[in-house]
């Protein structure tokens, strides 16, 4: 007798682990007006990165913290500049550039009066990374950082790129639930491998810039916990991606995840304010493309259930022993569950039928209408 096996799985978010979301479609009435809302207030600037929105004063502050910065400099000062710019600017480059491994978004300030304005000094701390060797650390970060891009195969596109990397972050970390200091930073997550949802969007955040797609970070909370996340242009729309909850996460570095999730790869506001909420002050991109969501663009989305169709996907998959069929809504997705493995029709596709397998395992996330069956 053939088996199939229904996982239902519940991911319970520990600061930045993995989460399910409700769909836009069976969410209540007054959860869809409050993402309608929150998305009618995005401003559409076309830069969304903090340099961008900086003063002019800010933006020359920010230009001083990055070349003083690359010199690994722990005193940066400033004669004449107002407080509030140069305050500003440090935020901006903390969230614009991932390179910056050792800064932790926290300083000592120093302000002295002057005749004519004031003597502004910072003094970034760097919680974790005291007492070590910084320079060889970034000169560590900077080899892998190379390492990576160049198992990039040439002549990809920026989609297939922003793929490789999403896949290389999840294959090679696993999440730090001891939360150190230092597992925030991009160095964390690609040199020593372990790193929380910071080291993940950072990691991210850095390969991306090194090539040449924008990509920035965005920092809010998934289920009541702090977490972060990015946003990316691929062709000419941005896109939403978490790649800390695409990751299956264990706590044992030694065991290989089973496979791979892209929930939250190029995901649109709609579908990432289900889950996540935003933290205030960020100057953010109303995503509403599905152009390049990971299902969409590999034929794995199905708007309405048909036998022919989902076998037609089930079949192109099943070498992988791993199959996504994501659906509309929950309507159509319940359909291809009772049709599938209510009725035994899965049976019947001849890729599965060929196999010779007597048992599969499906699962269903709360989230995204997406079906998931496996061979183990």
């Amino acid at each position: 007798m053939k088996r199939i096996l229904a996982l239902f799985l519940c991911f319970a978010l520990t600061f930045c682990s993995l989460s399910g979301q409700d769909s836009f479609a069976s969410a209540s009435s007054a959860r869809k007006g409050a993402i309608k809302e929150i998305i009618s207030n995005m401003p559409d600037t076309g830069d969304y990165s903090s340099y961008a929105h900086l003063s002019e004063g800010g933006k020359k502050a920010y230009e001083r913290f990055v070349k003083e910065l690359e010199l690994f400099k722990g005193e940066i000062t400033f004669f004449h500049y107002d407080p509030d710019d140069v305050y500003a600017a440090f935020l901006a480059v903390h969230r614009d550039h991932p390179e910056f491994f050792w800064l932790d978004g926290g300083s000592s300030v120093s302000t002295i009066n002057l005749l004519f304005g004031k003597k502004i000094t910072y003094y970034p701390t760097t919680s974790g990374y005291e007492g070590g060797d910084i320079i060889k650390m970034a000169r560590e970060l900077e080899v892998k950082v190379e390492e990576i891009i160049s198992l990039i195969p040439a002549g990809t596109s920026d989609y297939e790129k922003a793929l490789f990397v999403h896949d290389y972050i999840v294959d090679n970390t696993y999440y730090d639930k001891s939360y150190s200091p230092t597992s925030k930073s991009a160095y964390s997550c690609l040199v020593l491998g372990k790193a929380t949802c910071l080291g993940y969007s950072e990691a991210f955040q850095l390969l991306m810039k090194k090539l040449s797609i924008p990509c920035h970070m965005v920092t809010g909370s998934g289920q009541g916990s702090g977490h972060a996340w990015n946003y990316i242009l691929i062709g000419s729309d941005y896109y939403y991606a978490d790649i800390t909850w695409d990751d299956p996460t264990y706590t044992d570095p030694t065991k290989a995840p089973k496979g791979r999730s892209y929930d939250y790869f190029l995901i649109t506001t709609e579908e990432l304010l289900l889950t996540h909420t935003l933290d205030e002050d960020q100057i953010l991109p109303n995503c509403t493309q599905t152009k390049y969501n990971y299902f969409v663009y590999n034929g794995y989305y199905l708007e309405q259930y048909s036998f022919s169709q989902a076998s037609k996907i089930i079949s192109e998959q099943f070498p992988s022993g791993r199959i996504y069929l994501k659906f509309s809504s929950d309507e159509q997705l319940q359909a291809a569950k009772k049709d599938l493995f209510d009725n035994d029709r899965i049976w019947k596709i001849k890729a599965v039928k060929a196999s010779g397998i007597s048992t599969l395992y499906h699962s269903t996330s709360e989230e995204g209408l997406l079906l998931t069956i496996s061979l183990d």
